[in-house]
């Protein structure tokens, strides 16, 4: 199953899904002399505490890892106090050069780009490798023609489950519940079944479950579950429908200050 890249993005986004296999390949010390390219990048919400760590050991090792001279400030979205739902924009405008985020959180500028991980399409991995090797040539060229960026990697966080106030035992139970969702097919869904979708960011969640703005969320078990949901909802559904696929994006102007053999390393 190959849903990722295989270059050092790749293989970074391999270990962080845990869905393949594979290992780090060592192209040796950065070149010695090489102007220093300086890497400004945004990672994800901080609550993912395993991820972030996983991240800054891999951007810390980045260099030695590609061969390419580099400097990356790395910090995830609570430190550098921006949303998920902005990180593309900024990597459009080259506030930084490196971004992450979802496909759903991107489709709020582009419905477009949701296609990658339309609720209900992919019930398994298995069909959701088919929807993104289908879609990626697509999806690629519209975030470069839209947003000015490179897609490194695309990868997926895992089934996307309720995590409820109420005990839900059907579909027929959400009717006239107010669920968190993120992207337009989740909220289209909920709509579909009788519920009220409502907006709000992974770390506004917890306090709005907590004080009813939202009896139910959506979102991974990987992170509700380090988002700690389970202290403010009393049930777990676990219908997956669909699978939050996550990208890297470069900025196209960053991306292309790398020689052919360097975006050759980073993603090949």
């Amino acid at each position: 199953m190959k849903i990722c890249n295989f270059g050092a993005f790749g293989k970074k986004c391999l270990a962080s899904a845990l869905v393949l296999g594979g290992t780090f390949y060592t192209f040796g010390p950065a070149n010695v002399g090489a102007a220093e390219i300086e890497l400004r990048v945004s990672g994800l919400v901080s609550t993912h505490k395993y991820h972030i760590a996983l991240e800054r050991k891999f951007y810390k090792s980045l260099a030695d890892k590609t061969g390419i001279n580099l400097k990356v400030n790395y910090n995830p979205l609570a430190v550098l106090g921006i949303s998920m739902k902005d990180t593309l924009r900024l990597a459009r405008k080259g506030t930084f050069d490196i971004v992450e985020t979802t496909a759903g959180e991107a489709s709020r500028d582009d419905p477009f780009l949701e296609g990658l991980d339309l609720i209900g399409v992919s019930p398994s991995l298995e069909a959701l490798k088919t929807a993104v090797d289908a879609y990626r040539d697509v999806f690629s060229k519209r975030v470069e023609n839209k947003f000015n960026a490179k897609v490194l990697a695309l990868w997926p966080y895992g089934p996307q489950v309720f995590y409820c106030k109420p005990k839900i035992s059907g579909l027929k139970d959400f009717k006239g519940l107010k669920i968190r969702t993120y992207t337009p097919s989740m909220s289209a869904l909920v709509q579909a079944v009788g519920g009220t979708p409502v907006a709000l960011s992974f770390k506004e969640v917890y306090t709005g479950l907590q004080r009813g703005i939202a009896d139910c969320a959506i979102t991974s078990p990987t992170s509700g579950n380090t988002g700690n949901w389970p202290e403010v909802t009393t049930h777990y559904f676990p219908l997956g429908i669909s699978w939050s696929i996550n990208a890297h994006f470069m900025n196209l102007d960053t991306w292309n200050k790398f020689s052919s053999a360097q975006q050759s390393k980073l993603t090949a």
